[in-house]
């Protein structure tokens, strides 16, 4: 799927308005609902958590939507500063760490540079799109988060080893080459790997997801310590 009119600000302040709305409709009646249904209907527990949790899957909609809208069209709207990429890995995962049944993370760092000159915030933004995307896909089981690279780069994994499914392939992750807006955990085709991709181009640098037959998958970023226009 293109960007296409999806890439024009007014076409997305209408999307991200009318979805709200809704959204914020469903989450009122819902506590209003709560506070008279009675607690020893099973049934109706039931109804209310699949309502819970398709309002839970507009609210990521929407803040997918959000984070791409706030993305800068060119590396010419980035703000660059120095920053510590380990230090902002372990606060990525340690807020992931605090969601509910979040799957064990364990993080690796070997060979990255102390400092970076990158965009702080949309670097946190790519990192935490890249761990969430590998949790989901990773069903509950230990994830892998790795930082290397060297002086002059700066290398994320995020990786499981649930094996993909025979239709997955290794691909560069295009920023136009999402299919939906959460893409199934299998198949990684959602708007959250495209932003990741936008972020790691706008940086001058690449994103990437592996699959390993039989083994597992990952996404790497690999983006240069520097982007080139604030050298």
């Amino acid at each position: 799927m293109s960007m296409g009119i999806f890439s024009t600000p007014r076409y997305q302040e209408v999307v991200i308005h009318d979805l709200r709305t809704p959204l914020n409709v469903i989450s009122l009646a819902l506590r209003m609902i709560d506070e008279v249904a009675s607690q020893k209907d099973p049934d109706l527990i039931e109804d209310l958590g699949l309502i819970r949790a398709n309002a839970a899957e507009l609210e990521r909609m929407l803040t997918y939507l959000v984070d791409f809208s706030r993305l800068p069209e060119t590396a010419d709207g980035l703000a660059p500063e120095r920053f510590d990429p380990r230090r902002m890995l372990d606060e990525v995962v340690e807020e992931y760490r605090t969601r509910p049944n979040a799957s064990e993370v364990e993080v690796d760092v070997h060979g990255a540079p102390g400092v970076v000159l990158l965009d702080p915030a949309r670097a946190r933004m790519a990192a935490q799109k890249a761990l969430t995307n590998t949790a989901a896909a990773s069903t509950g089981k230990p994830i892998w988060v790795r930082l290397s690279g060297g002086p002059d780069r700066c290398v994320f994994t995020f990786e499981t080893a649930v094996p993909p499914r025979d239709s997955v392939r290794s691909h560069e992750i295009d920023p136009d080459g999402f299919e939906r807006l959460l893409g199934t955990p299998a198949e990684r085709r959602g708007l959250d790997l495209a932003i990741v991709a936008k972020v790691s181009t706008m940086f001058g640098g690449s994103s990437r997801l592996e699959a390993r037959s039989g083994q597992g998958t990952a996404v790497i970023l690999d983006w240069p310590a520097t982007i080139a226009r604030a050298s």
